[in-house]
């Protein structure tokens, strides 16, 4: 839904010529992906990391 606002938002600026604050929602849309990405990837080496730990307390 969010992502349908945006692109509406996006549109009407483009209509209005109004470039900078096209290029800051595109860069905050952009930063959004980044951190959402970064932190799935953290959760998942922290789990990764947890785990491995569980096993070597198994077979100890």
């Amino acid at each position: 839904m969010s992502g349908i606002i945006a692109a509406v938002t996006t549109i009407n600026c483009i209509n209005r010529r109004n470039v900078d604050f096209v290029v800051l929602l595109c860069l905050h849309a952009l930063l959004c992906m980044l951190w959402h990405d970064a932190k799935y990837i953290l959760d998942t080496k922290v789990a990764n990391l947890f785990v491995s730990l569980d096993s070597l307390n198994l077979n100890a």
